[in-house]
């Protein structure tokens, strides 16, 4: 957090999952195999992005990126990033004061007919480090839906 520039910088790693039929095989004509590692380049991703960031830095280039693939067409891929992001911080009740700092994940172009946004519950706290001027006191996350030009679109927070 630095506080005179208001913004908020985080490593998030967030992770997507859909379906690809083309993507699907059957086992037992493959050696029964279920499950393969590829380059996540090889295949199509959702274009999902954090659409409040100032600054967003992948922290593998595209070479180091796996997706899981599923016989079924299952597809799941873990993206790490580096996200910088405004946060208007209201100082009144400084020194108790308390702050929301959002990041908020979205895709460009695909609706909720064509991409279902699930959030889950965020990880335990000891995954997140204050420092000496701050605590982390919760994290929450939750998806929303609204209408942008007349198509129906999903966020996560």
């Amino acid at each position: 957090m630095r506080e005179n520039e208001q913004v908020a910088a985080y490593v998030i790693s967030h992770i997507q999952r859909w379906r690809d039929s083309r993507l699907s095989w059957l086992p037992k004509i493959h050696s029964n195999i279920t499950e393969l590692i590829v380059p996540a380049k090889t295949i199509w991703q959702p274009k999902i992005f954090v659409y409040n960031s100032m600054d967003t830095k992948d922290m593998l280039n595209d070479e180091k990126y796996d997706a899981r693939v599923k016989y079924n067409g299952q597809i799941k891929i873990n993206i790490p990033q580096y996200v910088t992001c405004t946060c208007r911080l209201n100082i009144e009740l400084f020194p108790f004061d308390t702050q929301f700092c959002a990041v908020a994940l979205a895709s460009p172009l695909l609706t909720v007919e064509e991409m279902e946004v699930h959030t889950s519950q965020p990880p335990l706290q000891s995954h997140f480090a204050g420092n000496s001027e701050w605590n982390l006191i919760n994290v929450s996350v939750r998806d929303m839906h609204y209408l942008e030009e007349g198509e129906y679109r999903s966020e996560a927070f």
